[in-house]
């Protein structure tokens, strides 16, 4: 994932997928042409940001959102 955040929840979501390894951030605000394409190249020249994002991948894959969002709404219910 390359994020480019401008707000701050992007920019959070963002964080959060560069610690896992899994993404690079650009603000918004310095997203040229050429900051852009170095870390597009980046990203696909480096193997750990795939394993990190195959890794993700898997984990989310392994979850059951329906299911816990039931979970979730019933425990905010009660």
């Amino acid at each position: 994932v390359l994020g480019l955040p401008s707000n701050l929840d992007q920019y959070l979501a963002t964080a959060a997928i560069v610690r896992t390894g899994a993404g690079r951030c650009v603000q918004a605000r310095r997203a040229t042409p050429q900051a852009l394409r170095s870390e597009i190249n980046s990203m696909l020249e480096d193997s750990s940001s795939r394993d990190a994002a195959r890794r993700v991948a898997a984990r989310f894959g392994a979850l059951d959102a329906a299911s816990s969002f039931r979970a979730f709404v019933r425990g905010a219910l009660a």
